[in-house]
């Protein structure tokens, strides 16, 4: 009888070979990286937002500029309205004060036609009556001529002396006040002077208007620039999101793949 054997299992008892790379985890190496041209993008985007940065900074400036030099113009603009209507003021006061010199003036001359008419008539009574008139003209009277024609021991030569010296020397009086008056009016503002001065200033007024135009339009054209920034801005703002969440799930991708 035949014992049993004990030698090992041949070969068709043997198991099948196992394939060691579906096995073991696959190496965190071999993972495949975030995709270069996303963080390209990402990096020309942030040079882009920088970029837009310093144009905004550059316009903000540039308005603030305007800005300064636009009350400038303003402070200007108002010190020639200011001067208008002081020119203005004093042209209405000038007027109205001519208006009272003037006044003023033919008031002196009726005196001195009065007064003249008056002379004339002393002359004329001294050429009828026959008296001389040159012996007390420069005599200062002591009286009025009521005073005169009262007093008894005044003769008709002296009364008529003394007469026309009060009335030579009112003419003389008058004319001083009458130089005067019109050296007054001579001095006040005329037509043709306040005309220049307001030439002058609508000249002034004309060039920082101007100046407030062009400053005005530029002022539009760096608040559209600004505005132009500020979407070109927020459009790569909303790209770099994008890419920014692309590179977040590539990231995500790569470390489950390398927890597999």
């Amino acid at each position: 009888m035949a014992l049993p054997s004990t030698a090992p299992a041949t070969s068709s008892m043997a198991s099948a070979p196992v394939d060691s790379a579906a096995v073991l985890p696959r190496p965190r190496d071999s993972a495949p990286p975030p995709r270069p041209d996303l963080v390209d993008s990402l990096i020309a985007l942030e040079a882009g937002l920088d970029g837009a940065d310093a144009r905004t900074v550059v316009a903000l400036d540039a308005l603030i500029d305007i800005a300064r030099l636009r009350s400038a113009c303003l402070d200007k603009v108002e010190a020639i309205r200011v001067e208008r209507q002081r020119l203005m003021s004093e042209e209405i006061l000038a007027h109205q004060r001519s208006r009272v010199l003037l006044g003023q003036a033919r008031h002196e001359m009726a005196l001195q036609e009065m007064w003249t008419a008056e002379i004339r008539e002393v002359y004329a009574r001294a050429a009828f009556e026959n008296v001389d008139l040159s012996m007390a003209v420069e005599e200062k009277a002591s009286g009025t001529g009521e005073e005169l024609a009262g007093a008894e021991e005044v003769s008709r030569e002296e009364m008529l002396n003394r007469q026309l010296f009060y009335l030579t020397h009112s003419m003389q009086k008058s004319e001083r006040r009458l130089q005067s008056l019109l050296d007054t009016l001579r001095s006040l503002p005329n037509l043709s002077s306040t005309q220049t001065a307001h030439r002058q200033l609508h000249d002034i007024a004309i060039l920082w208007t101007n100046q407030l135009v062009a400053l005005s339009f530029k002022r539009q054209q760096m608040t559209q620039d600004l505005e132009n920034v500020r979407r070109t801005r927020a459009a790569m703002e909303d790209k770099r999101d994008l890419i920014i969440l692309d590179l977040v799930l590539d990231w995500n991708a790569m470390r489950s793949f390398g927890r597999a």
